[in-house]
């Protein structure tokens, strides 16, 4: 029963992610000191779960698509089987998305625009959001998601 469960909550957020990503306008706008930049549009009825769309927007490109305009990240952070990767680490990615862990590797979120109506009559809101590449890097190696990349 438990195990239906997860499998139905993993369903429901590959579908909203599929949804988030479809409306999704995401752009490269610089990288420096193990960051990287982008402006993406996202939507929400509220402006903060507008916001909360885009930097998940943002993490999820950065882990399973990556950018690429980006030297530091023209391949994702982990592979491109989404859906695989997070049935396979269900516990850190429960509290990653679930709990809002990701934030932690969130340096900065800029609201440029107002959160308006856009030409389709949806509500959105653009940002420009820093991902601490590094330091997000670090964690899925110590928690045993990606493997140890280099020589220690």
């Amino acid at each position: 029963m438990k195990k239906q469960l997860k499998l139905l909550l993993i369903s429901v957020l590959t579908f909203s992610c599929i949804q988030l990503y479809s409306q999704e306008n995401i752009f490269y706008l610089s990288e420096s000191n193990g960051c990287i930049s982008l402006r993406v549009t996202a939507y929400g009825k509220k402006c903060k779960e507008a916001i909360e769309n885009a930097e998940i927007i943002a993490i999820k490109k950065v882990l399973f698509i990556g950018i690429p305009n980006s030297k530091i990240l023209k391949q994702p952070l982990i592979g491109t089987n989404e859906s695989e990767i997070i049935n396979n680490n269900n516990n850190y990615f429960d509290e990653f998305f679930d709990k809002k862990r990701y934030k932690n590797f969130i340096n900065s979120c800029i609201p440029i625009t107002e959160f308006k109506r856009d030409i389709t009559r949806k509500k959105s809101i653009t940002v420009d959001i820093v991902v601490n590449i590094q330091i997000l890097r670090a964690d899925l190696e110590s928690e045993g998601v990606i493997p140890k990349f280099g020589f220690f």
